[in-house]
């Protein structure tokens, strides 16, 4: 089986890919040069405990800096990684909830104009559909937000014009569904 992977254009049209390496257990990001993908950099982001990087989401903020945001297995957790520059050859691990058990295939994430994060994503255990709404670009802080017991399969989020979440649940066990979020930006 393939390491599950996450995918993000720059506004130059170079892909940007977040994966899990299933050898290592480590977050891995390739770069790519050219549009084409016909070469790039890899780097490793996070290789704290013994399973990190598992179930990832990027996106390209407007400065150009990747975010990318993942479960970390082992310690039972949603962390981020926010490059600190465009190659992303730095940045800093946060812990964006450390009370639960995400579920394998079940993160989104999309960004405010801004460039906040706001991430959804299940806890297995209970099938809270939560999310977690930064309160700054760097997400050094902000609210975990629980949007209630949803059984389903994948989420997938965008941000409305007015600033509000949008978040798409998979069908399985149910019909795919729509959850319009009326938490205000912070």
């Amino acid at each position: 089986m393939p390491p599950p992977r996450a995918g993000a254009l720059r506004t130059d049209g170079r892909p940007v890919i977040a994966h899990h390496n299933n050898t290592l257990g480590s977050l891995r990001l390739y770069s790519c040069l050219v549009a084409a993908c016909v070469s790039g950099i890899g780097r490793t982001l996070d290789t704290a405990g013994t399973d990190v990087g598992e179930d990832t989401a990027i996106a390209i903020r407007p400065n150009g800096f990747p975010v990318v945001v993942h479960r970390d297995v082992a310690a039972l957790t949603l962390k981020l990684y926010d490059c600190t520059n465009e190659s992303c050859s730095s940045g800093v691990i946060r812990t964006l909830d450390s009370s639960v058990n995400v579920s394998a295939g079940d993160i989104s994430m999309a960004l405010r104009p801004d460039g906040r994060p706001f991430v959804a994503y299940h806890e297995s255990s209970s099938f809270t559909l939560r999310a977690y709404d930064c309160a700054n670009v760097s997400c050094s802080s902000g609210a975990v937000r629980f949007l209630g017991s949803e059984a389903a399969e994948g989420t997938a989020v965008q941000i409305r014009a007015d600033g509000r979440p949008l978040i798409a649940l998979g069908g399985s066990p149910g019909p795919t569904r729509a959850c319009a979020c009326t938490i205000a930006p912070m």
